[in-house]
């Protein structure tokens, strides 16, 4: 993503305004995955077809991967705002670590589900579906994210930032934390919506 000269002269920096449209966009796809969601478990609660299952305990560990990665990405922009480039390159490697260590617990939570019989496709139940295609979709989000980061990381290797030219350091991390967030919700919705029934 190319820098401006001035940064500082937009009321709102163009990139920064694509990118926000793009998240909108994200939160528009995901309402609709979750909002399809809940009407599946009512229409399936009242004929009793709802399948119930425990998330799977990995689950657990991503979110507190993800939220990890959060805290160093902010260290490392951080870094920049201060001109402190070394502290960024430091905070986005360990970002993108954390992230491929993410997506390796996903995996493995997925693996996890299928040995406890929790299927997807045509063998699965319209709850397993959902689980698989909500976390994918989040999964290749995280994807885009790694590339993004992957590229500025690069650009702070180069010598390509420095002082008043770090738009791309704070849409990365501003992209980064919203799919922070975006996890931590719907592990939250798929914790109230999935489990052993209370009753």
């Amino acid at each position: 993503m190319t820098e401006e000269i001035n940064e500082n002269r937009y009321l709102i920096h163009p990139a920064k305004f694509i990118l926000w449209l793009f998240i909108v966009s994200i939160i528009l796809l995901f309402g609709g995955l979750t909002s399809a969601y809940i009407v599946s478990k009512g229409l399936e609660l009242e004929r009793n077809a709802w399948h119930f299952f425990k998330l799977p305990n990995m689950l657990w560990l991503t979110t507190l991967v993800i939220v990890v990665s959060s805290v160093l990405l902010q260290i490392g922009v951080s870094g920049a705002r201060k001109g402190d480039f070394k502290r960024t390159r430091i905070g986005f490697g360990l970002t993108g670590l954390m992230g491929l260590v993410f997506l390796v617990g996903q995996v493995f939570a997925w693996q996890q589900m299928t040995s406890e019989g929790i299927l997807f496709g045509p063998g699965g139940s319209n709850a397993s579906n959902y689980l698989y295609i909500l976390t994918a979709v989040h999964g290749l989000h995280i994807v885009a994210g790694l590339l993004f980061l992957g590229i500025v990381y690069f650009g702070l290797v180069t010598g390509k930032f420095g002082p008043g030219k770090i738009v791309s350091i704070e849409n990365c991390a501003t992209f980064w934390h919203f799919l922070g967030l975006l996890w931590i919700y719907l592990f939250l919705f798929l914790l109230m919506n999935q489990g052993d029934p209370l009753a």
